[in-house]
């Protein structure tokens, strides 16, 4: 698995901004993932989209690869640009660590927004990654080298016909990666000017995208969205009660369980309703405080774990009250949990 990680990581697909040739939207993100991996840029943003809608994380993942995909014909990405000395980066390094900035401003703007979907669930967050992540491991898979040019490592990769690169050009001062390819085109069949192989021929167009609309790409990207979509309709329900910035106020209306995500999540049971029976709900929470205001007449039994943090959640409450018991069973990945009289 750590082999796997490693190639897909020096592997990942470069950027293909509007002002290299690319037919980007915004930073070519999108481009450079068709491109990459054989698909149709516009099925890639479609994917994109959907996650944003469904489970608010689309967006903050696009700008977390933004921030990790450098720009074709370039080995340095925005993140990379940041962590490297300022004196040894030339002028569009300098640009890129610029933009790196911003775009690490962006992400902690946008990070409560990837628990934002679903009804906020805080599992929507790790849904966005885990349907991005197998999609990604899906298409490695299918085309584990990229075409020359197109992945992270400008000198690597394979020359292939579906991956046209000569209409793309690299930033001023950097080779174009299709220089010294190991295919000659068919204007030099001998071989004898491997400099300027990247250069079309001149008898024929240039290719209109680097990308082609390969059919298992397609059906990965594709089922990422029909997924994404199904979770969202069978789950959106997951909360019934009324909550307005995390505050959940249970009376009659006792759920099995409750999701929050980043931040302090309150949940006030002072007002239940008796029970009828004996009664466990869960209580999941991302990152941040968990206040729970207990039952005033309902025994409650507790089961707290944090991650990382502390709680003070006592055994048992209101042990001598008559009828069926509420079993809370509090689950938070980093904070505290915090119990509280009525």
């Amino acid at each position: 698995m750590n082999t796997t990680l490693q190639d897909i990581w020096s592997t990942r697909p470069v950027r293909i901004p509007k002002d290299q040739g690319g037919n980007a939207a915004i930073a070519g993100v999108c481009e450079g993932i068709g491109a990459r991996y054989r698909i149709d840029p516009v099925v890639v943003r479609i994917a994109f989209v959907a996650l944003t809608l469904v489970y608010g994380g689309g967006l903050f993942l696009y700008l977390l690869m933004w921030l990790n995909m450098p720009r074709f014909g370039m080995d340095t990405s925005p993140w990379r640009a940041i962590n490297a000395p300022k004196g040894s980066l030339d002028a569009h390094q300098k640009k890129d660590r610029e933009t790196g900035w911003w775009l690490l401003v962006g992400l902690v703007i946008l990070l409560p927004s990837i628990s934002a979907g679903a009804g906020g669930a805080a599992a929507s967050s790790l849904v966005t990654f885990a349907l991005a992540g197998i999609a990604l491991y899906l298409l490695h898979n299918a085309h584990p080298v990229p075409p020359a040019g197109l992945g992270a490592r400008p000198g690597e990769g394979t020359v292939t016909e579906e991956a046209d690169t000569s209409h793309l050009t690299a930033p001023e001062g950097y080779p174009h990666p299709g220089v010294g390819s190991p295919r000659p085109p068919k204007w030099d069949p001998l071989g004898t000017v491997p400099e300027l192989w990247h250069l079309p021929d001149p008898s024929e167009e240039p290719a209109p995208a680097p990308a082609s609309r390969g059919r298992t790409g397609a059906l990965v990207a594709l089922g990422t969205v029909a997924v994404a979509i199904a979770v969202f309709a069978s789950g959106a329900r997951l909360i019934s009660v009324d909550h307005s910035d995390d505050t959940f106020t249970i009376t009659d209306n006792l759920d099995g369980s409750y999701n929050s995500g980043i931040g302090t999540a309150s949940f006030d049971f002072s007002d239940m309703a008796p029970l009828t029976e004996d009664k466990t709900v869960t209580i999941d929470h991302g990152i941040g405080k968990v206040t729970i205001t207990a039952p005033r007449d309902t025994r409650v039994m507790f089961s707290c774990d944090e991650g990382i943090g502390e709680h003070n959640c006592p055994p048992v409450l209101n042990d001598a009250s008559p009828g069926p018991t509420l079993t809370l069973d509090v689950n938070v990945g980093i904070g505290e949990i915090s119990v509280v009289s009525p």
